[in-house]
C-alpha cells in the first residue's frame, strides 16, 4: 500500500513539475509577446502595424460616388426689341441655366420676322424684310433631352418716311407763332427721330421743332419764299430727307380816322386795310365804343376796303368805336390773326 501511495505522490510531483516548465507564474509580468517586438522578424506585417477601423479614412468620410442631380433647365434671358424694315436688328443673345450642357436653342411654335434667325447657339440676327407683330415660342434643350420654353414676339415697323406738307409752298402770316409751322408728316420708323437741318435757311423768327417749325414768322418774303431741306434720321439710323418752302405774307392791318357827316342825310366811311389772307373775307368787329345808330358795316376784299353805312340821323353827336378785322389764317393755338384796334370817329 504504501508502495502504491508513493509512486502516485510521484506521479503527481512529476505533473507539477512538468506543468511548471510549460507555462511561466503569472506573477512574472506581462508576457514580451503582447509588445510587439519588431526584432524578431516572425510577426505578420498587417498585425503588427495595421490602423483600427476607427481611424480608417474611408469608413470615417467617404464622399458619396453619385453625382449630385443640376437644377432646373430654366431659359433665364429672352429679351427682344422692335426691329424696322431693311435695318439690321441688333443681335440678341438667349441664355439659360441648369440642365445639363451643352444647349440646342430653336423656334419650336410660330416664326421669327422674316429675315432673322435663331442659331443653335442662341442667338437672333438678321434684317427684316416685312413690317408686322410676330409671335413665337423659343425653345431650348440640354444634352439630356430635358427643355424648356418660353413665349416672346417681335414687333417690325416699316422703313421710315417722311412727306413734306410745304414741297410747293406754305402760305404764312407774319405773326403766326408755331401752329403754323409744321412742314412734314413722319410715317414708320422708330422713335426718338432727330431732325437737322440739311440746306437753305429757315424763315427768320424761326427753328427746327422736330416736324414742325417753333417761334414767330416774322419777316414777309415779297420775292422768293423761304426754302430749307431737313434730314430725319430714327432710333435705327434710318434716315429720309425733305424740302419745304414758307412764303410769309404781311399781317392785316387796318387804318382808322375822322369823319363827318350831314345831319338828316345817309353817308358812308371807308377805311382802308392791308395784308391779311390773300384773296380772304376778313370779319370786322366793334371792340370799343359804338357807331351811329343802325349802322351797318361790310368789307370789299377786291378794293382792301371796310364800309360803314351810317343812316340819316336827326341828332348831331360825335361818335367813337375801335374796330378790329379778323382774316382766315391761324395766328396762334385757337385764334386767328386779327389787326391792332383802329380808332373810327364820325361827326354829325
Amino acid at each position: 500500500m504504501r508502495t502504491g501511495w508513493r509512486l502516485v505522490a510521484a506521479a503527481a510531483g512529476l505533473t507539477m513539475v512538468l506543468s511548471g516548465c510549460a507555462r511561466p507564474p503569472v506573477s512574472r509580468g506581462p508576457s514580451p509577446v503582447a509588445q510587439a517586438s519588431p526584432s524578431s522578424g516572425l510577426e505578420s506585417p498587417s498585425a503588427a502595424a495595421s490602423p483600427t477601423a476607427a481611424a480608417s479614412p474611408v469608413s470615417a468620410a467617404s464622399p458619396s460616388t453619385a453625382p449630385a442631380s443640376p437644377a432646373l433647365l430654366t431659359i433665364t434671358s429672352a429679351t427682344f426689341h422692335a426691329g424696322e424694315v431693311n435695318i439690321a436688328y441688333s443681335s440678341v443673345g438667349l441664355s439659360a441655366s441648369g440642365g445639363y450642357p451643352p444647349f440646342r436653342w430653336t423656334i419650336s411654335v410660330g416664326s421669327l420676322p422674316t429675315g432673322l434667325s435663331l442659331s443653335s447657339g442662341g442667338v437672333v440676327s438678321g434684317t427684316p424684310g416685312a413690317a408686322g407683330g410676330f409671335s413665337f415660342t423659343v425653345r431650348v434643350a440640354d444634352a439630356v433631352g430635358d427643355s424648356a420654353i418660353v413665349n416672346r414676339s417681335i414687333t417690325v415697323v416699316p422703313y421710315l418716311t417722311v412727306s413734306g406738307k410745304c414741297v410747293n409752298v406754305c402760305a404764312v402770316e407774319q405773326g403766326c407763332v408755331t401752329v403754323c409751322g409744321a412742314y412734314a408728316s413722319i410715317g414708320g420708323g422708330v422713335v426718338p427721330y432727330q431732325y437737322n437741318l440739311a440746306g437753305g435757311a429757315l424763315p427768320p423768327g424761326t427753328s427746327l421743332n422736330g416736324p414742325s417749325l417753333a417761334g414767330t414768322f416774322t419777316t414777309i418774303s415779297a420775292a422768293a419764299p423761304f426754302s430749307f431741306s431737313v434730314t430725319v434720321t430714327d432710333a435705327f439710323g434710318a434716315t429720309a430727307k425733305v424740302a419745304s418752302n414758307f412764303s410769309v405774307f404781311s399781317h392785316i392791318a387796318l387804318k382808322g380816322g375822322t369823319f363827318g357827316g350831314v345831319l338828316g342825310q345817309p353817308f358812308t366811311v371807308t377805311l382802308n386795310y392791308s395784308g391779311g389772307t390773300p384773296g380772304g373775307l376778313p370779319k370786322p368787329s366793334v371792340v370799343k365804343g359804338s357807331l351811329p345808330p343802325g349802322s351797318t358795316i361790310s368789307v370789299n376784299p377786291k378794293l382792301f376796303q371796310v364800309v360803314i353805312s351810317v343812316p340819316a340821323e336827326k341828332i348831331s353827336a360825335i361818335y367813337t368805336a375801335d374796330l378790329t378785322l379778323t382774316d382766315q389764317s391761324p395766328c396762334g393755338l385757337g385764334y386767328n390773326c386779327s389787326s391792332s384796334p383802329a380808332t373810327v370817329t364820325i361827326r354829325i
